[in-house]
């Protein structure tokens, strides 16, 4: 090597003043402490959809309902994403088709 090699190092201290904050801290949104919800997915391929139930350890207070492709009233749409490509269902109906794939949805408190 005909350059020799320095090493270097450094360290920045950025302070925040009171005049933006909170800007760059954490803060929880309002109201977030009583509200949860969460997508149910397939664990299985081409699985056929029997029943949607939650194992019992799961079946915690404040869990209000379970939503799936039934739960869309006459005239709605199943419809979770649309592109130039087609469209996607927001929940599978009567057979999953792959791993990953919404089946249902937690509301929850």
């Amino acid at each position: 090597n005909l350059f020799p090699t320095l090493l270097s190092s450094g360290k920045q201290i950025l302070e925040s003043g009171s005049e933006y904050r909170p800007i760059g801290e954490p803060v929880m949104k309002s109201g977030a402490a009583i509200q949860a919800s969460a997508y149910i997915y397939s664990a299985k391929p081409l699985a056929r959809i029997t029943s949607i139930k939650l194992r019992q350890e799961l079946e915690l207070d404040g869990v209000r309902d379970i939503l799936s492709s039934k739960d869309i009233p006459n005239g709605g749409e199943n419809l979770g994403a649309k592109s130039r490509f087609g469209s996607e269902p927001l929940f599978a109906e009567e057979i999953a088709r792959c791993v990953g794939e919404r089946l249902a949805f937690v509301v929850s408190t």
